[in-house]
């Protein structure tokens, strides 16, 4: 081949490696994209199932429990209306930037206000109904606390697990 042909075929060699370049810088930063706009999806979808959750749970205990003092009735109520104003905001948003810092500071206000409503309902049920109203009966007799699968085929407890209640000599290695 001549001269020139050489050259041309270095020179169109060198391009089309740019262009793969090029093409993979680009490819890498569209996946980079789709990486994080998918992460960002599963984030906000991840706060609206929670939000979610949080609305059905309140539901169910401020209409379960119709026998609390208004307080606390009160605080539940307000608690209800709060999550369900937190699950809108996260329908509503499809981006990061729909979620807007005081939307975020206001869920957070509003979350902490669902703790303290729960913690007051807490604390009235453990200090006023009898734990067997809150708990059912269990028969502890029949509760077994040790791990079963450290026992021998046997039914017994292996030496290592067994307690040890004597006078361990000091050995020296």
């Amino acid at each position: 081949m001549t001269e020139t042909a050489m050259a041309t075929k270095d020179k169109l060699g060198e391009i089309w490696h740019e262009i793969n370049r090029e093409e993979e810088q680009s490819d890498e930063k569209v996946a980079e994209e789709l990486t994080e706009k998918s992460l960002e999806h599963k984030t906000i979808q991840t706060a609206r199932y929670l939000t979610l959750q949080l609305k059905r749970s309140l539901s169910t205990t401020s209409t379960a429990v119709q026998e609390l003092p208004e307080t606390i009735q009160g605080k539940l109520s307000n608690a209800k209306s709060y999550a369900e104003d937190m699950y809108k905001s996260f329908c509503e948003a499809s981006t990061y930037q729909d979620l807007s810092s005081n939307l975020l500071e206001q869920a957070r206000e509003h979350l902490a206000n669902v703790q303290e409503a729960l913690n007051s309902l807490t604390d009235y049920v453990l200090s006023t109904w009898p734990v067997t109203m809150v708990l059912p009966e269990f028969d502890l007799e029949g509760i077994h606390f040790e791990d079963p699968e450290i026992y021998d085929m046997n039914g017994d407890l292996p030496e290592k697990h067994k307690p040890y209640h004597g006078y361990v000599p000091f050995q020296q290695n």
